[in-house]
């Protein structure tokens, strides 16, 4: 009976046995066209991989935190059905979304100095 397992299990591993696994197996000749794939052969899409995220520490006024804390409840009010977590509205989306306006803007970097200066041309975008 011991006989007939081994050769049945060796059958579903290839004839492998367990000694074998950890040994190296010869390299296969790089012109052997058994083991050549086309050229023009796709590899499979790759899945685009998340975002890796980072921590911000910001000090915000309490009347700006007040305010994000507000306009998210708001969104969030605004669904008359349950939206599932990772699509709820928080403050931090609110920030992240002032980030990508501010990146996407037509303020020129190389003209802001200081916090005076970044105000001004945020006030400018609105014209």
């Amino acid at each position: 009976m011991g006989a007939k397992v081994m050769s049945e299990s060796k059958k579903r591993m290839g004839g492998m046995s367990l000694s074998s696994f950890g040994k190296a197996t010869p390299i296969e000749s790089v012109n052997d066209p058994t083991n050549s794939k086309p050229l023009n052969e796709k590899k499979p899409a790759k899945k685009a991989k998340p975002k890796k995220m980072a921590t911000l520490n910001i000090q915000v006024g309490r009347d700006q935190q007040r305010w994000l804390q507000d306009t998210a409840l708001a969104i969030r009010d605004n669904n008359t059905e349950p939206v599932a977590g990772p699509d709820r509205v928080y403050p931090v989306h609110l920030i992240q979304a002032a980030i990508d306006l501010l990146k996407n803007s037509d303020i020129e970097w190389a003209e802001v100095r200081d916090v005076s200066s970044l105000k001004d041309a945020i006030k400018g975008l609105d014209h």
